[in-house]
């Protein structure tokens, strides 16, 4: 099995993990947190998210001095196309359709969470013993999207539940295509 396909289904995984865990019956999650709950929510939403982009751009900046294998330019250029992505489709002209919680529009799909899984998928691939703590704290920042936010939400399950799967399989698509043009370019 390669490294994209162990990789893949660990991100998809963590995925319906993490679904479970937003989905669970109405009643335990109809509670108002604390001002304990929302300050790690708050914390995992905000600062863990930071810290892993932080990390994900030294990362693959050290990775690519060590290696000089154009990992960098590609993984950011695949960052930033992911991004890009998650944010036209929130704030297509359909955007209002799939509100926040709190009634703003942009809800679909969560880009903190979206943004997570795709750094841990890319992380990942160069180093498949992170795979598990990266996909946990993607994990993590997106469980903390039911949270964090005004009104102590952020996002609907199925907000975080799409943004686990656009970022794994956004990451996904861009490796294939950085792989293919890698074989493309040995081969002329």
């Amino acid at each position: 099995m390669t490294v994209q396909t162990k990789t893949l289904i660990t991100g998809l995984t963590a995925g319906l993990v993490l679904a479970c865990l937003v989905t669970v019956p109405h009643g335990y999650l109809s509670f108002h947190p604390t001002k304990h709950i929302y300050g790690w929510a708050l914390f995992l939403s905000e600062w863990a998210y930071h810290l892993l982009i932080a990390f994900a751009v030294v990362f693959f900046a050290v990775y690519e001095k060590k290696r000089r294998d154009g990992s960098f330019v590609s993984t950011l250029l695949a960052m930033l196309l992911i991004a890009a992505t998650v944010n036209i489709i929130k704030y297509t002209p359909f955007g209002h359709l799939t509100p926040r919680p709190s009634g703003y529009q942009g809800g679909f799909p969560s880009g903190h969470t979206a943004t997570s899984f795709a750094i841990a998928y890319f992380v990942s691939l160069k180093m498949p013993k992170l795979s598990l703590p990266m996909f946990l704290i993607a994990a993590a920042v997106g469980f903390s999207r039911l949270f964090a936010g005004s009104e102590f939400a952020a996002h609907y399950p199925y907000q975080i539940i799409s943004g686990s799967l656009f970022g794994t399989y956004l990451a996904w698509g861009a490796d294939l295509f950085r792989a293919r043009k890698r074989e493309k370019n040995k081969l002329s």
